[in-house]
């Protein structure tokens, strides 16, 4: 976890959130996990797994997808 010194607000980060919660699994098997935290206008994202995304945004009340993952 970051902490900006000036506002004290703490920043995620989705690895590290990742890695805390493979810390303490213990089960023998596979997973799929996506993790996404918006941060004022950053998007940070941390995928394991053959899962994907979209980022799914409007304009003039019509969807569009500006970035999505690469396919596995």
């Amino acid at each position: 976890m970051k902490m900006d010194s000036q506002r004290y607000e703490s920043v995620m980060f989705p690895t590290f959130i990742l890695q805390q919660a493979y810390n303490k699994v213990s089960a023998v098997g596979s997973a799929t996990a996506l993790v996404a935290i918006l941060n004022k206008n950053e998007l940070s994202l941390a995928n394991i797994g053959d899962s994907g995304f979209l980022v799914i945004r409007f304009k003039n009340g019509e969807p569009y997808c500006p970035h999505k993952s690469k396919e596995q």
